[in-house]
């Protein structure tokens, strides 16, 4: 039989020793250097280069009481039967048992090479690091005349960016990439005048206005002194008078010279449309802004001439001062935006991402996408300008600085986000490590207040560099019940990690002062954890004598929560499951378990109100004290609970959003999220999927609704002053792609509605948003179907994106189910649970559906054409949300005391 080495993913010896690479000793002692250790506590032997060439091709060195960082290592090796050495994450193949393995190592030392093979040494062959350092004889010289040479610099206090102009300086700079050229070049509207008509008509405009304006004054006021004499005539003279019909003359003819710039106005607007059509870059230079909070600051002379402007983003121009004749452009308004937004895209393709700042900005008024595009262009200065002064965003203006290496500016606005992790960040990469460490103390005092012990030890241990204090957190958070045992798992493994091998009496001194009753199950749990990662003699023996005698005062009080889990001590006895399951049925004669309902308890100091499932996991989150929680388990009852960030207490509530048919997101929706979350949820034995965790906090002005699409990317609805629009981000928060909704319908009236994360959804190709009184049916073309409700509607649930499309619409009037197909939209049934009072609703995967209000839960047969009761569930306690669960026949619902009810519905 011949042993070999094979890659393990999963399993991971402890560090003991290291192979450093290179034949020449100068290659050693850099890595060495690295490592900041006492070389003299190394224990070292030359590697040969195969089994045929005993020339040198490394080091290898096992440790003792000082190990460097894992980290720092390049090549670490862990220990085997206390003579073999192997890569940390590779085993033996064949498996060989330790009695075995023993009687094969011949030599006091051994070391498995993945390619040089099985090296083995004596004690003697240790060789001595100062061996190989050489130092010549000194020379007989006198240093008597030596010149103390020059002073020392001064040492570097500080090293920064120099200051770059302010934003609207660098703004007004941009207008020279711009060519400019004479109005009267552009193509006139009128191509009959020309020459010195032309520019005489350009240069008598304004007093051609203001004389029109003078006359009908006149006009008006010699009506007002004409109207009180009539009264000494008689009325038909007066009348009939020349003067009467002088000044009605007058009036008429100013009336028509105003008509004709109304007219001239209306020649303009279509030659601008024409030039949007042959010349986008020449048109945007007369383009006309459609919205603006800015606008209207003062008048300028009416005019039927298009005014030129510069086609470049100037942040100065934004706050007004500038007097501007308004045009009425009701009837080229939707047609003028169409163009601005395809030109803005195109300019964003094409990478001109000023000119696309320029339309969204100063055409448009849609700040958000401005600074989107300039972020993109990475103009950070002028980006963050914008988040901070016109979207109000703090935290997208800070980031933005942040990656312009603008960092003196960016933390400030961090310490005013109360993200002091990241202001100690930015501190330490600028060199201002007490101001940093001050932060990172700021960090930890406040996840010590919201109980999050193991963030808190982690960046502890990582920021701070303090061990034993990392230690004393994780021990607390071990007696807490927020995360005890991942805060005992990296109590042991810190224990560990530092040096002290014997992680089974680390285990005994844990259980014998810091293992209360209510916690022996959680103890043994990470117990089982421990040994399949650390798969030590030592360990598996303390682990099973501490099993044996907890399981055994479990049992005699009943409790059979640990013998569950005996099986992970013993995982050579392949009967010790069955004989378990046997004895807990029928020696114990325990009562029967009913499954109506079950209950897995959420922490009950904590306002839970939104969960979601994703895939078989439960997902919530809640607020306790100002701060966001957020909840992680399984349908078998397993929790993990994590502090997100603080939120205010006059916040809107926070709201999650997934699709786990259509993307691995789980999204944490709210109006104003200041705080930012990007995290990976890791799978592992008690979660099967991993997911990611992340704040939607890039929502633009008015937003109606957001999902998931298709393309593992973020649309949003919102409404603007010209109407509905769907914009498209990357999860990131990258603008991609904006439509522009084109729907006029009286039944439609989306600038009343609020927002809400739950009332669009995507699929089929297809955007569902159920609002009003009305169900809206978008492709991505931005053509709208509209289906008429009778009633107001108040939730809406679909099937899954893989399932046949039934859509179900909870109204003020009861319920109602829709069937959408290629060709529209229809009603599959009529109202039904008219009498029900619901506030939520959800369609079951076995073609039920569950409607709920108050403490009550009425179950809907849906498989037929009319839906027909099939069942009431009476809660305890109020009804907060229906939860959708894996398996069949069953429903869950989270009520108000925190617990999560699980029902089967095929007992009801």
């Amino acid at each position: 039989m011949q042993v070999t080495l094979r890659y393990n993913e999963y399993g991971k010896h402890p560090l003991a020793g290291a192979f450093l690479a290179g034949a020449l000793p100068a290659e050693w002692f850099r890595e060495l250097d690295s490592w900041k250790v006492d070389l003299r506590s190394l224990t070292c032997f030359v590697m040969p280069g195969s089994i045929d060439d005993d020339s040198g091709s490394g080091l290898f060195v096992i440790f003792g009481a000082h190990q460097p960082p894992e980290a720092l290592v390049r090549y670490p090796y862990g220990q085997i039967a206390d003579k073999l050495y192997v890569p940390i994450q590779a085993d033996l193949w064949p498996v060989v048992s330790e009695d075995e393995l023993k009687g094969l190592l011949l030599w006091d030392i051994q070391v498995f090479h993945p390619s040089i093979g099985l090296v083995g040494f004596e004690i003697k062959d240790q060789v001595e690091l100062g061996s190989f350092v050489y130092l010549p004889a000194p020379r007989p010289s006198d240093w008597s005349f030596a010149h103390p040479g020059l002073a020392p610099a001064p040492t570097l206090q500080q090293i920064g960016l120099e200051i770059e102009d302010e934003p609207e300086n660098v703004m007004e700079s941009i207008k020279e990439d711009v060519g400019s050229k004479p109005l009267q070049e552009i193509p006139s509207a009128d191509p009959d005048k020309i020459g010195v008509q032309k520019y005489s008509k350009q240069a008598t405009n304004w007093l051609v206005q203001l004389g029109l304006y003078i006359l009908l004054l006149l006009a008006l006021v010699g009506k007002a002194i004409f109207v009180p004499f009539s009264w000494f005539f008689s009325g038909a003279s007066v009348r009939s008078s020349s003067s009467g019909g002088l000044l009605q003359q007058l009036e008429q003819w100013v009336g028509q010279k105003l008509a004709d710039i109304e007219k001239q106005r209306d020649t303009e607007l279509k030659r601008l449309m024409d030039l949007f059509d042959k010349d986008s870059d020449e048109a945007l230079q007369y383009a006309i802004p459609l919205s603006s909070p800015y606008l209207n600051r003062g008048g300028a002379p009416q005019s039927g001439k298009l005014t030129r402007r510069q086609t470049q983003f100037n942040i100065r121009n934004l706050g007004g001062g500038r007097s501007v004749d308004g045009w009425d452009l009701s009837n080229y308004n939707a047609q003028l935006r169409v163009r601005y937004i395809k030109t803005a895209n195109e300019a964003v393709e094409q990478r001109n991402f000023k000119r696309a700042a320029y339309i969204h900005a100063h055409l448009l008024s849609d700040f958000y996408a401005a600074a989107n595009v300039l972020q993109q262009g990475k103009m950070y200065r002028e980006a963050a300008a914008l988040y901070r002064d016109h979207v109000k965003n703090e935290r997208l203006a800070a980031e933005c600085l942040e990656k312009g290496g603008l960092l003196e500016e960016a933390i400030p606005i961090y310490i005013q986000l109360n993200n002091h992790e990241k202001a100690g960040d930015l501190y330490r990469m600028i060199g201002r490590e007490e101001k940093a460490e001050a932060c990172y103390r700021e960090k930890v005092v406040e996840l010590k207040q919201a109980k999050d012990y193991q963030k808190a030890a982690t960046l502890t241990l990582d920021k701070l560099l303090q061990k034993e204090d990392a230690e004393a957190l994780l021990l607390e958070g071990w007696a807490d019940t927020g995360q005890p045992e991942a805060c005992l798992s990296a109590y042991l493994e810190l224990r560990f990690d530092t040096g002290n091998k014997e992680l089974a009496h680390e285990v005994k001194q844990v259980y014998a002062h810091h293992v209360p009753r209510l916690k022996r199950t959680s103890f043994l749990t990470v117990l089982a954890d421990m040994n399949r990662r650390y798969p030590e003699r030592q360990l598996s023996e303390a682990s099973l004598g501490i099993a044996y005698e907890i399981i055994h005062q479990q049992v005699e009080s009943g409790d059979t929560s640990g013998l569950k889990l005996m099986g992970s001590f013993l995982p050579g006895d392949r009967l010790l499951n069955a004989d378990t399951n046997r004895f807990i049925q029928h020696r114990l004669q325990l009562p029967p378990v009913y499954t109506k309902p079950d209950y897995i308890q959420l922490r009950n100091n904590t306002k839970w109100y939104a969960i979601i499932t994703y895939h078989d996991q439960l997902m919530a989150i809640g607020q306790q004290h100002g701060d966001l929680h957020f909840f992680r388990g399984n349908w078998e009852g397993k929790q993990t609970y994590q502090y997100l960030f603080q939120v205010r207490y006059n916040a809107p509530p926070l709201a999650l959003l997934t699709d786990p048919g259509l993307s691995d997101q789980v999204l944490i929706v709210g109006e104003k999220i200041s705080m930012h979350t990007n995290q990976q949820l890791g799978a592992y034995s008690y979660f099967e999927r991993e997911a990611v965790l992340q704040t939607l906090d890039f929502l633009p002005d008015c937003a109606l609704a957001c999902c998931l699409n298709g393309e593992n990317d973020v649309s949003i609805l919102h409404f603007t002053i010209h109407g509905l629009q769907l914009s498209h981000f990357h999860s990131t928060g990258a603008l991609l792609r904006t439509i522009d909704i084109g729907i006029v319908d009286d039944r439609v009236n989306p600038g009343q509605n609020g927002f809400d994360p739950s009332a669009m959804v995507w699929r089929k190709g297809h955007f569902y948003y159920a609002k009003g009184e009305t169900l809206l049916r978008i492709n991505a073309e931005g053509q709208v179907e509209v289906l008429s409700i009778d009633a107001q509607i108040l939730k809406l649930a679909v099937t899954g994106p893989h399932t046949a499309l039934k859509i179900a619409l909870l109204t003020t009037a009861g319920s109602v189910l829709i069937t959408p197909t290629l060709k529209g939209m229809g009603e599959a049934s009529r109202f039904f649970a008219q009498d029900i009072e619901g506030q939520d609703i959800r369609l079951m995967t076995d073609n039920r559906l569950v409607i709920a209000g108050g403490k009550r839960a009425n179950v809907y047969d849906i498989s037929k054409e009319s839906p027909t009761s099939e069942g009431l569930i009476d809660t305890e306690n109020t009804i907060i949300a229906i939860v959708a669960i894996p398996k069949r026949y069953h429903c869950a619902f989270l009520e108000s005391d925190g617990r999560v009810s699980v029902y089967q519905l095929e007992h009801v």
